[in-house]
């Protein structure tokens, strides 16, 4: 058969070649499809929240970021003094996939303030009292607010002032903080701290948790007990082993365990939810008459120094082992000038303090002195693995259940208290020092040569 090369052919596929390319298509097809699904899916992670602005006056809009669920139940996110940080975005986002809608309000920029000890003063809780009106016209029926440090003072005050507002209003379930700072200010050396009239304020159930290494946990029963002061049920959840702010610091800065329990975060404070739910709290009969603003942070100008101790000079009993199990009883060391130094590795300052206090032990070794270091909170292994890396010549006492913070009411570190060579108090000093400056070494010298 004679075959035109010049004719053009026509081609007819096969039935099997077809089958071939509809497959080809349609499995083309499902990896688009497939590619749509995981966007989405991703797309939906990424934009999981929503930025608003909720005016609240005629010169002031709160910037809220909005976690969404779908039930009536709303957390709302108070920042600390230091802001709300970035780490409680994924909190929020899975309190939002387990049914709780969060509201996070970031307060410094709305006010336009820095993040520093004493912001939380400028917030207005009367004014905030309209993020609470906004919620119940939302239909939200049941609110939690959360804050940590000094933001549960603005927490309580605008409960309190919600209340007073709405005496018969159910519609706060009551409170959840991390490790409340309630102070009316930082008490002088050797005396006890007064709190604010507003910790002791609520009615509502209150759930507290403690992270290990921080000054307030060894309080934990104290803040309990002025939380409670009217009525409120308090729940203490003590976190062993984790850092104070562990729930706003950067991953980086995190241990195994800090990254442990955020990562259960949610969970917890969903619980903590749940039990707020389950009290039956009375309508608010608690007259506070200065709520907060009248007693202010006392903030403390000028350079650190040893100032004349203010308490009673008769130091209490003090009788620790070194991390070398070796005994040391401060009422052996009469006739000698004693400093003692309160710390903890978790404490920067302390750190940063902690070779200008080996020098000064360098410059005072042929004299009447000795430096007693005391580590608070903290157990034997974790001190001498901080030795390690920090090695020191003076003793290093131990105090790992923190009796000393109770017994020489201790308030923030390092603390460190001077004591005279007949056993009485005379100096003392919050804060990190420079030791081995003039002036404190010619303090020390001068109770040397008494």
């Amino acid at each position: 058969m004679l075959t035109d090369l010049n004719q053009k052919s026509v081609f007819m596929p096969s039935p099997r070649m077809i089958s071939a390319r509809v497959q080809a298509v349609f499995f083309s097809a499902s990896r688009w499809l497939v590619l749509i699904l995981i966007l989405s899916v991703v797309a939906k992670k990424v934009f999981a929240f929503e930025i608003t602005q909720m005016p609240l006056s005629d010169t002031l809009s709160v910037e809220m970021i909005v976690y969404p669920s779908a039930t009536q139940r709303l957390i709302i996110w108070l920042p600390s003094e230091r802001g709300l940080g970035a780490g409680y975005r994924p909190v929020a986002e899975a309190l939002a996939d387990q049914g709780i809608t969060v509201w996070a309000l970031d307060l410094h920029r709305s006010y336009m303030l820095p993040a520093t000890s004493d912001s939380i003063d400028f917030f207005d809780a009367g004014i905030l009292l309209d993020v609470l009106a906004r919620a119940q016209r939302l239909g939200f029926t049941q609110i939690a607010l959360l804050s940590s440090g000094k933001g549960a003072q603005l927490a309580l005050e605008m409960g309190y002032r919600w209340q007073q507002a709405y005496p018969r209003s159910d519609l706060l379930t009551g409170y959840i903080f991390i490790s409340p700072h309630l102070f009316s200010a930082l008490p002088e050396m050797g005396r006890e701290a007064e709190y604010l009239p507003i910790a002791s304020s609520s009615q509502l159930p209150i759930y507290v948790l403690h992270p290990q290494y921080t000054t307030k946990y060894p309080r934990a029963a104290e803040i309990s007990k002025v939380l409670g002061g009217h009525g409120a049920q308090v729940f203490t959840h003590p976190l062993q082993g984790v850092k104070g702010g562990f729930h706003q610091r950067p991953e980086l800065d995190l241990s195994e365990r800090d990254l442990q329990i955020k990562a259960q975060l949610a969970t917890i404070f969903a619980s903590a939810f749940r039990l707020l739910e389950s009290v039956k709290a009375p309508h608010q009969t608690v007259v506070v008459n200065d709520v907060r603003t009248l007693q202010k942070q006392t903030r403390r100008t000028g350079q650190r120094k040893l100032q004349p101790y203010q308490g009673h000079p008769q130091p209490p009993a003090l009788n620790l082992r070194t991390a070398t199990q070796q005994s040391v009883d401060l009422a052996a060391l009469q006739g000698k000038v004693v400093l003692i130094n309160f710390w903890a590795s978790w404490c920067p300052p302390c750190v940063e303090e902690m070779p200008s206090l080996q020098r000064l032990t360098e410059a005072l070794s042929e004299q009447a002195f000795e430096l007693l270091s005391i580590n608070v909170g903290e157990a034997a292994e974790q001190v001498r693995a901080f030795l390690d890396e920090h090695p020191v010549e003076f003793p290093v006492l131990l105090d790992p259940d923190s009796e000393s913070v109770l017994n020489w009411k201790l308030y923030a570190y390092p603390a460190n208290f001077l004591v005279d060579k007949h056993g009485q108090i005379r100096y003392a000093c919050h804060g990190a020092l420079a030791w081995d400056a003039p002036t404190v070494i010619e303090t020390i010298q001068t109770l040397i040569d008494e």
